[in-house]
């Protein structure tokens, strides 16, 4: 820092990027290096010499596993005249290290539209081989390297762009500059009509979702039910609709410059599986694990959720605590309650209604009685009315099916409300944390149905699944295409009924299996 009444950003790099490591203490040496102690990645060392482009190009591991806590390397000491390094581990102990300080292969260039010569930015650069990722800032510059000479492909994409792979030549020490020009792609038109099931009367302020392998857009749609949006890729979609007083619906559907628009049917009735945002409220008068609503993350003791509910569109719920990286004990319910509130419902238009909900709660390791509880309360404007509970389960830790009929516990009024409240007591030492998901109002039961992807009779089981997935209802040699959250098609054929599909080459995460015009959302756990 130069001017320490004018300090700035000029760069950042993250050690073993995503997994949430936690770096201690960092010394600056020779001006050219940083040296830091990486508590679960041991010693790393940067190459600083341009700061606008730190590149790594030293490391060595003291700490066997990969964890999210204060374990590993907390000290690293480079000034001593030999030039060995010393570095301590909390739980490996002290290492004497000889280090040799290498100067990066560094990459810059210029990125710019084809046509136009503007500058293009947030363009992604990768180097391929690196785990490191860059961008392109508004002057269209990038900078990155390698700590290795030799020659490299990198990879630049732009949405709207098509993307460049570069074959570039890095030597230590030496800038190479590789401005690259992309070629912007046609774009196409795309109108989005949301209608309401059996009236066809178009439905404003509909939330929409489309996820491709490139682009994730979100949006709402006009008086007219509509949205116009610019399109550039051809491909399949995953398009998601959903108003609040409105069932979400999810489908796959191939999307080009010819189809004009689509058209989504949403069928009336109160659902929210928390793809969209319905404004649900929390209170909290707890320390620590208030409700959240996103992708779960869960912990590292398995009393999380890692998934959301596997029977409904996208991959949200409501979960308390959602702290990324959670060890299990630092972001669960502490010393209070939270509660988590629906909007108000009209429900006078059904004449047996019946809420559905998945739930998720855990409490354990603290001592006995284990007394922390979820609780879920409907109200009529002006009666509270308890109608479901969990408390300790060994068994807990997983997602329950729950389903209730309203009239068994109170009127119905043009304003009912449910209440999903989980509490921990003062001074008890236990792990506490729940989820709520695809949460439905119905006439009648709707535990054990599918109206959502699959309304055709296939079934498919077990879901979530670890090496391979059954399909039944299906006829010989029926078509089937597999794929990811990102829209790239993972694995298809042909299929026969009650055949099996392996998964066993497939990453963790959420897929979609689409047979005919029926989607299932399907989740690869470990």
């Amino acid at each position: 820092v130069s001017d320490p009444n004018n300090i700035f950003e000029v760069d950042r790099i993250q050690s073993s990027p995503g997994s949430g490591t936690i770096p201690h203490n960092t010394h600056v040496y020779n001006d050219n290096h940083i040296v830091t102690s990486h508590y679960s990645d041991g010693v790393v060392i940067h190459d600083v010499t341009y700061p606008y482009n730190m590149v790594e190009v030293g490391y060595y591991d003291t700490y066997p596993d990969q964890t999210t806590t204060y374990q590993g390397c907390w000290g690293a000491y480079p000034f001593l005249p030999s030039g060995i390094l010393l570095a301590t581990d909390r739980s490996e102990g002290f290492f004497v290290l000889g280090p040799t300080y290498v100067q990066a292969g560094y990459l810059e260039g210029v990125i710019t539209d084809a046509t136009t010569g503007n500058p293009i930015d947030l363009a992604e650069i990768q180097i391929i081989g690196d785990e490191q990722e860059g961008a392109s800032n508004t002057s269209g510059f990038y900078a990155s390297g390698m700590a290795v000479a030799g020659t490299y492909d990198v990879y630049y994409n732009k949405i709207g762009y098509y993307p460049q792979t570069i074959s570039v030549v890095l030597t230590n020490g030496v800038i190479t500059t590789q401005d690259v020009q992309l070629v912007a792609i046609p774009p196409y038109n795309l109108t989005v009509n949301v209608l309401e099931e059996g009236t066809n009367l178009p439905i404003n302020n509909a939330q929409i979702k489309i996820t491709g392998s490139q682009i994730e857009h979100t949006g709402t749609t006009n008086a007219l039910g509509q949205e116009d949006l610019i399109m550039y890729y051809e491909e399949d979609y995953m398009v998601v609709a959903g108003k609040w007083g409105h069932v979400t619906r999810c489908s796959q559907q191939y999307i080009d410059n010819t189809s004009g628009s689509i058209t989504v049917f949403l069928k009336k009735g109160f659902y929210d599986d928390f793809t969209f945002d319905y404004s649900w409220s929390t209170t909290s008068s707890a320390a620590t694990g208030d409700w959240e609503r996103g992708r779960p993350n869960g912990a590292t003791i398995p009393s999380a959720p890692t998934v959301d509910y596997d029977n409904d569109c996208g991959d949200q719920a409501y979960v308390t605590g959602n702290m990324p990286f959670d060890d299990g004990n630092m972001d669960d319910v502490d010393d209070g309650t939270v509660t988590l509130k629906s909007p108000v419902m009209d429900l006078t238009t059904y004449t047996d209604p019946y809420v559905f909900y998945a739930r998720w709660f855990f409490t354990d390791f603290g001592p006995l009685p284990l007394d922390d509880s979820l609780l879920v309360f409907v109200s009529n404007g002006t009666t509270l009315v308890r109608i479901d509970g969990a408390g300790y389960d060994p068994n807990g830790a997983s997602w329950k099916d729950v389903s209730k009929r309203l009239l068994d516990f109170i009127t119905i009024t043009p304003t009912m409300q449910f209440t999903f409240r989980t509490r921990d007591f003062a001074g008890s030492d236990n792990i506490t944390e729940a989820g709520v998901d695809r949460f439905q109002v119905s006439e009648g039961s709707v535990l054990g149905e599918n109206e959502l992807v699959n309304s055709s009779g296939i079934v498919v089981f077990p879901n979530p699944a670890s090496n391979e997935i059954t399909v039944k209802g299906i006829e010989n040699n029926t078509p089937f295409v597999l794929i990811s959250s990102t829209g790239q098609v993972v694995k298809s054929g042909m299929l026969s009924d009650q055949e099996k599909i392996s998964l066993i080459e497939i990453k963790e995460g959420v897929y979609f299996l689409k047979i005919n015009e029926t989607v299932e959302r399907i989740v690869k756990m470990n």
